[in-house]
């Protein structure tokens, strides 16, 4: 048999042997191809854009949440909308994109609450998942709930958080007021929630919001404040930070490492960390601390927003590539009396948020203007009413796909009309109509909707 045919790593021992050879040999071939150079951000040509429909851009907008499902782009914003025919009457409510802002669709709004049952308070902030968009937490004035389709359906996490265990006896969660929200980017399971009212909370859960523990600061009689930022290089670690204002006001600033079961106090200065890196560094406005908040130096510019992975940090027109050690001039400034809230860490696009839109700085073409209204609206009609039941005055808020032609009345339970509350056209989207019942009996009545050729219809009870 001719053995000189055989390949020199042949046998099991020649071929550990040439392992460090074959490294060694990529490595020098590595070195001896072109570097792949990337375009510095403020180097990039870049634009900003406005991706708010143009019946959007009269009224305010709070957050804005990015995320990717499935390899798309998912864009979460709070926008203050006027209703139609209200007398000016603004509502709230949480809109999603998945192309690029072309068309937005409504994920929770006042009807949202209402068709499940719940008290109505404006969603504030959703925090998606970084590995699947579609799975969010978020909270309201009172209220913590959780979706795993993207808003199409949520679970209401509220009772569970009032049920923490904060390692003391008899102790609970007493006027739930979330300020932030995160969600682990290791684990979606993971997530921890912000709250501040006379006193001031942070609270862990480590099963999709089932239980909590966490920790809880006292002495808020003239108010508080709190909020939190998770770790980028450790799954168990979080820092949460609280300000409560009384007679003597105090702060608090510290650090979990077994996610929520015990705090260590870090400062008793006022520290509000708001973003992490993955090698570790805290972000605090101007700030940053390199040993984990133990002690903190002074950057040249306060840093917006922080990608997690990577040296990248921005202001408001500054940019820094080497965790806010020197910092370059972006080229465009943000729109005037805007803000940046986040950052895209895939492509690096930036999001800024005022009284006029949603601004998105990206290379130019990536996204389109839109000009359409919300794809929110319904194909069929839509009709609710709060609160159900009422006394003496409940308001029926209706939706619509198109302009149109309007009747809503009232009926008993004998299909008796009672009142017709709109005879008219309204425009498409949301409207709302006062009920006043003052002079009628206690009982259950039927909101009927009737647009063009289609009905919808409603119950709601009037109790004395």
């Amino acid at each position: 048999m001719n053995t000189s045919a055989r390949p020199r790593c042949f046998s099991l021992a020649l071929r550990l042997r040439c392992i460090p050879l074959l490294a060694v040999t990529l490595a020098l071939l590595a070195a001896a191809l072109p570097a792949r150079t990337q375009v510095p951000l403020h180097e990039q040509d870049r634009e900003w854009v406005n991706i708010a429909p143009d019946s959007l851009r009269e009224s305010g907008f709070d957050m804005v949440s990015v995320g990717y499902t499935e390899g798309q782009r998912v864009i979460y914003v709070t926008n203050d909308y006027r209703v139609p025919n209200s007398g000016g009457q603004y509502v709230r409510r949480l809109l999603k994109s998945t192309d690029e802002g072309d068309t937005w669709t409504t994920i929770y709004n006042r009807s949202t609450a209402e068709r499940n049952g719940w008290t109505y308070w404006a969603m504030q902030y959703v925090s998606p998942w970084v590995q699947d968009a579609d799975i969010l937490y978020g909270f309201t004035q009172k209220q913590v709930y959780k979706s795993t389709d993207g808003g199409e359906t949520w679970q209401d996490l509220t009772p569970q958080v009032k049920q923490a265990d904060l390692g003391e006896e008899h102790a609970e969660v007493l006027g739930l007021a979330p300020t932030d929200v995160a969600v682990s980017p290791f684990d979606s399971a993971k997530v921890f929630v912000s709250s501040a009212n006379a006193n001031a909370y942070a609270l862990a859960s480590s099963d999709g919001g089932r239980t909590w523990r966490g920790t809880k600061w006292y002495g808020g009689s003239h108010g508080a404040d709190a909020g939190l930022a998770l770790s980028h290089a450790d799954s168990s670690r979080a820092y949460v930070w609280a300000f409560l204002r009384g007679t003597i006001s105090h702060s608090a600033f510290e650090r979990t490492d077994d996610w929520g079961r015990t705090f260590e106090v870090m400062s008793v200065r006022r520290r509000r960390p708001s973003y992490t890196d993955d090698v570790g560094n805290l972000y605090a406005g101007s700030q940053i601390s390199r040993d984990g908040g133990q002690t903190w130096q002074q950057m040249d510019y306060g840093a917006a927003v922080v990608a997690s992975e990577g040296a990248l940090a921005v202001s408001y027109d500054h940019v820094s590539y080497d965790r806010g050690r020197t910092w370059h001039q972006m080229p465009a400034d943000p729109p005037p009396a805007s803000r940046i809230v986040e950052i895209d860490e895939r492509d690096s696009t930036l999001f800024a948020i005022s009284g006029s839109g949603v601004w998105a700085y990206a290379r130019e073409g990536a996204f389109a203007t839109p000009v359409e209204e919300p794809s929110a609206r319904p194909e069929a009609l839509q009709v609710s009413s709060y609160p159900n039941p009422f006394r003496e005055r409940a308001t029926v808020e209706y939706e619509l796909p198109r302009t149109a032609k309007v009747r809503v009345a009232v009926y008993d339970v004998l299909g008796r009309r009672v009142r017709t509350l709109v005879d008219a056209r309204r425009s498409a989207g949301t409207n709302e109509v006062a009920f006043a019942a003052d002079d009628l009996p206690a009982g259950v009545y039927v909101v009927r909707l009737q647009a063009g050729k289609r009905t919808a219809t409603h119950r709601l009870t009037l109790v004395r």
